[in-house]
């Protein structure tokens, strides 16, 4: 079920084209299309599931106009949206420090009061649709309320899938778990990794792992295919290549040449 007030442009410094709201009822695909003016979605319930990222309860993006979007709508969903241009649309959104880039992703600080702001501001435009006043009230009301942008959310998700490999190196974990932990796609994920860490994530599980081998091998008397379980491979075969592709020596090598340096910090 979708539901749109729409409002003529009035040539103003910047004014509100559409007003929406949509539950579907069956899943659907929005996209992919080029909008002419600038769309703010408020997600109430459930997930939209972008190209690189989800948006869930609470959240909001912003698809700036002229930029091919594409996202996808799987039920229980409700969101609302609210379609903007104008010329001066730029000084507008800087007041709130909103970003004109692509696509933008925001919490919402107070996420019952943005919904309530909404729901109301829905009910008055509908039975009133001759002007976007009610529209354009409603937007003033909402931008404040963005708070983390897109840069910061997809920061805190890198350190997040980050913190995650960390705690699950042990385990067979893939990428897809890593990027799934996130809500982002591998591809995103990788790009994002790279970054702000400045590896991929699959690059981040190996460096977790031989460090956390290089540890094992000179402070205990694990045997290697031990120390290759305690760091997630199965394989010690494979444990031993991957541990001298990253320090140029096999694990037994490495264990050796400690030897020295130990003995010394014991006299």
């Amino acid at each position: 079920m979708s539901e749109i007030c729409f409002f003529p442009a009035d040539g103003a410094d910047w004014y509100v084209t559409e007003f929406g709201y949509s539950a579907p009822t069956t899943p659907r695909t929005v996209g992919p299309w080029v909008r002419s003016t600038y769309i703010l979605h408020y997600i109430i319930e459930g997930v939209c599931h972008c190209d690189d990222f989800d948006v869930g309860a609470g959240e909001a993006f912003l698809i700036s106009k002229e930029n091919l979007h594409r996202f996808r709508l799987t039920p229980p969903y409700r969101h609302y949206w609210i379609a903007f241009d104008g010329d001066h649309i730029a000084p507008f959104l800087s007041q709130w420090n909103i970003p004109l880039t692509r696509h933008t992703r925001f919490t919402v600080q107070c996420p019952l009061l943005a919904a309530a702001t909404l729901e109301q501001g829905f009910k008055i435009c509908k039975a009133d649709t001759g002007s976007d006043a009610p529209a354009k009230s409603v937007l003033c009301a909402l931008l404040p309320m963005l708070g983390v942008t897109e840069g910061e959310l997809l920061y805190n998700a890198t350190k997040t899938a980050a913190l995650f490999i960390e705690r699950h190196y042990a385990h067979d974990i893939t990428m897809t778990q890593v990027a799934d932990s996130v809500h982002l796609s591998e591809k995103y994920l990788c790009k994002q990794f790279k970054k702000h860490i400045g590896v991929s994530p699959q690059q981040y599980l190996i460096m977790t792992r031989m460090r956390r081998a290089k540890s094992l091998l000179g402070q205990s008397e694990l045997q290697v295919k031990e120390v290759a379980l305690s760091v997630g491979y199965q394989n010690p075969l494979a444990f031993s290549a991957a541990f001298k592709a990253y320090t140029g020596q096999s694990p037994t090598e490495y264990r050796e040449a400690l030897l020295p340096e130990k003995l010394n910090r014991q006299v």
